[in-house]
């Protein structure tokens, strides 16, 4: 049963991994947005690290906000915001604005976090960038992009790679990636 707030799904992954593919296939009316984290000038780290000033001010936040507002004026529903992180971001900080916004949080919730992976170049990149196992332990799906083309045992592979980084994870392909 919903609450009435719009479902967010937080889509993360390495640069390249096809989130702009993903989010060509957007229902209708539901909105893509891109969150990169950027450095600012006070007492630590990147926007959006925790920071509840930076949360609340920042430009994920005003954001929402817009579109929010605009869908209110328009008089039109929104069934679903993808948020694209940027630069393999984690989902955490983009979930805590959320959360910690009352007006956000009286709009949006979090419906899922999402890893995007190249299916073909996944063990590689599981290999040589650190971030990604850490975003697929943090996803809730994991996304493989291009998996019909590759042989069966070399997916069944991968599969047990992830699985074994993240046994709870749901193991999807494009298609089944966005349903709420």
């Amino acid at each position: 049963m919903t609450d009435g707030r719009t479902p967010v799904l937080l889509l993360t992954g390495l640069p390249d991994s096809g989130q702009d593919a993903l989010a060509a296939r957007l229902p209708e009316g539901a909105a893509a947005l891109r969150h990169a984290p950027a450095p600012h000038d006070h007492h630590h780290g990147p926007a959006g690290d925790g920071c509840p000033a930076c949360q609340s001010a920042g430009p994920l936040a005003h954001a929402l906000r817009s579109l929010a507002l605009e869908r209110v004026r328009a008089a039109r529903p929104l069934p679903l915001v993808l948020l694209a992180l940027d630069d393999g971001a984690p989902a955490e900080s983009a979930a805590r604005t959320l959360s910690d916004d009352p007006f956000l949080a009286a709009r949006y919730r979090p419906a899922a976090t999402l890893c995007l992976l190249d299916a073909e170049a996944a063990h590689d990149q599981l290999d040589s960038d650190l971030r990604l196992p850490a975003l697929v332990r943090r996803a809730d799906r994991l996304v493989l992009r291009g998996a019909a083309q590759l042989d069966a045992e070399w997916l069944r592979y991968l599969r047990n790679r992830l699985l074994a980084l993240n046994p709870a994870a749901a193991i999807l392909d494009e298609a089944e990636a966005l349903a709420v």
